[in-house]
């Protein structure tokens, strides 16, 4: 559990659950998608620098990572 740290909740049904998307723009900036689980409203998280780093936190057995399609 994390507990330095303020959770997170959709805006507008207040669900804590998304599904997260990577998207690269025209001008090669990455931006993450948020999308709620509950009533699919969709946040955006652009990073302007060219380098987004993912980490992972002590005891976590995995990090976010891009998955790849399914057929």
């Amino acid at each position: 559990m994390i507990t330095n740290a303020k959770p997170m909740a959709c805006g507008g049904c207040g669900k804590g659950l998304f599904r997260m998307y990577q998207q690269k723009t025209l001008l090669d900036e990455v931006t993450l998608l948020a999308e709620c689980t509950g009533c699919k409203s969709v946040s955006t998280i652009t990073a302007s620098r060219p380098t987004v780093q993912i980490g992972w936190t002590e005891g976590s057995t995995g990090r976010l990572t891009q998955m790849e399609p399914t057929p």
